[in-house]
């Protein structure tokens, strides 16, 4: 499995809209700078959203594990209903969730 990163930034709700995924672009940057850019390549910056309390003005670095499903989860046009044919293999994916309590799951997307 590739191991990848992805920093997440947050923001307290008071703060300008985008300052989440800008501060992981700036931590994306930062390891670039030093730890070259074949480091920052593997790195994803995802926008974390907002937080009332003071705490939300941060970044965290996630260490990810590629989970591949057999094949892409295709969904008809204008729905986000999960087919049929998906859930045996988002199944064997929730087994593996379940079965290592500390791994998270990132899930990706495309329009």
């Amino acid at each position: 499995a590739d191991l990848e990163a992805a920093v997440v930034g947050l923001q307290e709700d008071a703060e300008d809209p985008g300052l989440d995924l800008r501060r992981a672009e700036a931590v994306r940057a930062a390891l670039g700078r030093l730890g070259g850019a074949e480091a920052a390549v593997r790195v994803r910056c995802v926008a974390g959203g907002s937080e009332a309390a003071r705490t939300g003005r941060r970044a965290e670095l996630k260490v990810l594990r590629r989970l591949q499903l057999p094949k892409p989860v295709l969904f008809e046009a204008g729905s986000c209903e999960l087919p049929l044919e998906a859930r045996l293999a988002i199944k064997v994916t929730a087994r593996c969730l379940r079965e290592t309590p500390a791994l998270r799951a990132f899930i990706e997307g495309c329009r």
